[in-house]
C-alpha cells in the first residue's frame, strides 16, 4: 500500500502491510514503519499523526501471486484462499530488518494451515531490531511445530533471551544448512510439480539478499525457487 500527506508538497511511501488480505477484509491495516530522523513520513506518522488524525493510503496493490509465486500480471488483491488445500507447501525465508513485513502476512496463514510448513531465518543487527518477536513465537507456538524461527544478529554477541534457535554474526553456509536444506523438493534433482510447492522467499537489504542467493546455490538449491521480495 502507499500512505501519502502534503507538506510543502506530496509525500508518499510504499509499505508492505504486516496484516494480511483477511485483517484487511474487516477493515483492519497493520503496519510496520521504523522510524529514522530524516525520514519525512517515518517522523510524520511518528511526531505528528496523532490517533483519530487522517493519512491517505491507497488501495492494497499484489506483489506476489499465490500459490504461483510469481509477479502479478495486474494489478490485483491479493488471494485471500491461499494456501491451496489440495497441496503441500514448505517455505523457506530468510529475511533482515523490516524485511520481514511481507513475510509476517505468510506467518499468519501458515500457522492457520495444516499443510503448510514454513522455516524463516532472520538477521538484525541487533536484538531491538528483531521487529515482531512476540507475533512470532504466537505463531509458531500455534502451528505445531509446523513454523520453526531461527534468529541471528550481526551487531551483537549473543541474541538474547526467548531466542532458542538461535546464531551469531552474518547470513553464513552452516546456518543455510540447518534452516533451510531440511525442506522437501528444493534441491538439485527435486522438483515442484505434484503435490508438493517448496519456495524460498529472500527480503531485506541487497547485501543479505545477494549472499543468501550465493549460500542457496552453494547448498544445491534451485534458482527457479528463489524469489526476491521488496520490503
Amino acid at each position: 500500500i502507499c500512505l501519502c500527506f502534503l507538506q510543502a508538497g506530496e509525500v508518499t511511501r510504499d509499505y508492505t502491510p504486516v496484516s494480511d488480505m483477511a485483517e484487511y477484509s474487516q477493515g483492519r491495516l497493520r503496519l510496520l514503519i521504523r522510524s529514522y530522523p530524516n525520514g519525512l513520513m517515518s517522523r510524520y506518522v511518528a511526531d505528528s499523526l496523532k490517533i483519530g488524525g487522517r493519512i491517505n493510503v491507497s488501495q492494497p496493490l499484489s506483489t506476489l501471486e499465490l500459490p504461483s509465486f510469481s509477479p502479478p500480471s495486474a494489478l490485483t488483491v491479493p488471494d485471500a484462499n491461499w494456501p491451496p488445500a489440495e497441496k503441500e507447501v514448505f517455505l523457506g525465508c530468510i529475511v533482515g530488518g523490516t524485511g520481514i513485513t511481507p513475510v509476517m502476512q505468510l506467518v499468519s496463514s501458515v500457522a492457520s494451515a495444516p499443510n503448510c510448513r514454513l522455516h524463516l531465518l532472520f538477521s538484525a543487527r541487533t536484538t531491538a531490531d528483531l521487529y515482531l518477536k512476540q507475533e512470532l513465537a504466537t505463531a509458531a507456538q500455534q502451528s505445531e511445530g509446523r513454523i520453526q524461527v531461527w534468529c541471528t544478529t550481526t551487531g551483537e554477541s549473543k541474541t538474547g533471551e526467548g531466542h532458542a534457535q538461535s546464531f551469531i554474526g552474518r547470513i553464513n553456509s552452516q546456518m543455510i544448512s540447518e534452516t533451510m536444506s531440511t525442506l522437501q523438493g528444493n534441491r538439485q534433482g527435486s522438483s515442484n510439480t505434484g503435490s508438493a510447492v517448496t519456495k524460498i522467499l529472500l527480503c531485506g537489504p541487497e547485501g543479505l539478499m545477494v549472499a543468501a542467493v550465493q549460500l542457496l546455490e552453494q547448498d544445491g538449491h534451485m534458482a527457479e525457487n528463489v524469489i526476491l521480495l521488496d520490503a
